[in-house]
């Protein structure tokens, strides 16, 4: 039996309310190759209203509650934090599509996905099933140590890891590493939005380390496809992705991390544990456990140094996950890295940390000098942060991916009253948005878009903003803030990639345009920031 499951959002002037998604029964479950595999146990087509997203408050049927928003998930501007008692759920919004996740304090789990060409899914995990996360010693040869019951009867093998010497923390900054993401044909096959999949994956995961108070962030350095399939299970899948380019180096990338997303696996996924100092920070992670699950903040985990609730850490003697006791609720809970237990059933998006409250049970995550992953992660945030140079991250996409060819100019457009999320999606829905401007002056709201317009003029002009993979500048949404661009330097190329490539390397610059051989000026422009208490501005993509 399909089970409803419709968010509904209630405006937080309280006039009005927007449905996220209804239900929408033009597509079937079988049509739809998202909805395959026997890990969902419900698979309903609906039909969804972005408009709904960032308001104040937002209402979950299935638990006759309403939901708080929480805020945005750090820097990002398209992805959504909500919560109460009862759920946590992230939602982003990618290129005018949406992906999600519902966790529920009963232990459910619910999957927003984007199918393609207009269709998004709602899909009920079946969690039960799904199997563990696994972590393996880069020294094959050492002896079985442990083994764990999974909650499916099977068994994971523990072996010991070399220990190292911790690097203590040396301040308060908050570190972001970067991580090459790769995916098999036979994901893609399932997957129609892989980048808003990894996305949503990423967002979460970084939701995660707030929640928890760690002082790690993670980013995507690039997304390519495997050449090796699904088919082969545990180590040897592991293996295989290691050696798939010859060197860890050459697969890696000059990111920090590789993950493999496979659609079918033996777990829910495997990784080398404590392998900073090597730079294998390699996983493989099955699809419906990255976005359900937490598995893709789990694997890495195991890179990083983290360990479960009963493995050994010797190179870290208080890096386990944590069984979270009952306290207020009706049953406990376990963090991130910590296994299956019998009152622990319900895997939440917390590393365990003694100084971090789980809201639900009004119990600590965490015991001191025991179960301290978070003390692992900011230890060694800086070192997993070097292990690449990131020169490769941005050059992913051809210069010529990224130019408007006939370029005439930008344009405003004025869309009237609305609020500023509101705003922000007209923005992310508009092909030819750039960047939006909200003015706020009493009695008078109005949502600018920024346009750029195009004719049969020889004038070629780039990148192109409304593509994210083109942008040359991350500056998110900036309060009190009135966006412009203005032109600040011109200088002679021969073609319009050298001025792409000399705007890449100019500090400052965001946007170029050049004209055809007549006058071959390249001209470049920047960021133009005018302070008002009157205006909040923000770019499609960071």
């Amino acid at each position: 039996m399909l089970i409803q499951f419709l968010l509904v959002n209630i405006l937080f002037k309280g006039i009005n309310s927007a449905a996220l998604y209804n239900e929408e029964a033009a597509v079937s479950r079988q049509e739809l190759a998202c909805c395959e595999g026997e890990e969902f146990l419900s698979c309903q087509p609906i039909a969804i209203n972005i408009t709904a997203l960032g308001d104040q408050e937002l209402d979950l049927l299935i638990l006759n509650k309403t939901l708080a928003f929480k805020g945005m998930v750090g820097e990002s501007i398209n992805s959504y934090h909500y919560g109460s008692t009862d759920a946590d759920v992230v939602i982003t919004l990618h290129n005018g599509d949406v992906y999600g996740h519902a966790a529920l304090v009963s232990g459910e789990s619910f999957v927003i996905e984007n199918c393609g060409n207009g269709v998004h899914v709602v899909k009920k995990l079946d969690v039960d099933t799904l199997g563990e996360n696994v972590g393996v010693d880069l020294e094959s040869n050492d002896s079985v140590t442990s083994r764990r019951l999974k909650p499916n009867g099977s068994t994971i093998t523990v072996k010991p890891i070399k220990p190292v010497q911790p690097i203590l923390p040396s301040s308060t900054t908050t570190v972001t590493y970067t991580v090459k993401v790769y995916y098999t044909p036979q994901f893609a096959a399932v997957t129609a939005d892989i980048e808003g999949f990894i996305e949503q994956v990423i967002e979460e995961t970084n939701q995660g380390y707030i929640n928890s108070g760690a002082l790690l962030r993670v980013a995507v350095c690039s997304i390519e496809q495997a050449t090796i399939n699904d088919g082969l299970y545990g180590e040897e899948m592991l293996n295989t992705f290691k050696d798939m380019k010859g060197t860890t180096e050459a697969l890696r990338g000059t990111s920090d991390a590789t993950v493999l997303l496979v659609n079918s696996f033996d777990s829910c996924g495997i990784a080398y544990k404590n392998s900073i100092s090597s730079g294998e920070t390699i996983s493989v992670i099955r699809k419906s456990c990255a976005l359900g699950y937490y598995s893709f903040g789990h694997e890495i985990g195991h890179n990083i140094g983290l360990q479960g609730d009963l493995e050994e850490n010797s190179a870290y003697p208080f890096g386990h996950g944590h069984l979270i006791e009952q306290g207020t609720a009706l049953t406990g809970y376990r963090t991130i890295m910590a296994f299956y237990a019998p009152g622990h059933a319900t895997r939440v998006n917390y590393y365990s940390n003694p100084e971090i409250t789980f809201p639900v049970t009004g119990t600590t995550t965490g015991i001191s000098e025991v179960s301290d992953n978070v003390q692992v992660l900011n230890e060694n945030r800086f070192d997993l942060a070097a292990i690449g140079d990131e020169s490769e991250c941005l050059d992913d996409t051809p210069t010529e991916n990224c130019v408007l060819e006939g370029y005439i100019g930008l344009t405003y457009s004025n869309l009237g009253a609305m609020s500023r999320s509101e705003c922000f999606v007209q923005c992310a829905i508009e092909p030819t948005c750039i960047y939006w401007i909200y003015r706020n002056v009493i009695d008078s709201v109005i949502c600018y878009l920024r346009k750029f317009s195009t004719s049969s003029s020889s004038d070629i002009a780039g990148p192109d903003l409304t593509k994210p993979c083109c942008h040359l500048d991350f500056s998110c949404i900036t309060d009190d803030i009135f966006l412009g661009l203005t032109a600040f330097s011109t200088i002679q190329t021969s073609d319009a990639a050298s001025c792409h490539t000399i705007c890449k390397s100019t500090t400052g610059c965001v946007f170029w345009q050049w004209n055809q051989p007549n006058n071959p000026d390249c001209e470049m422009w920047q960021r133009n920031e005018f302070s008002s208490n009157f205006y909040d501005s923000g770019t499609k993509y960071c």
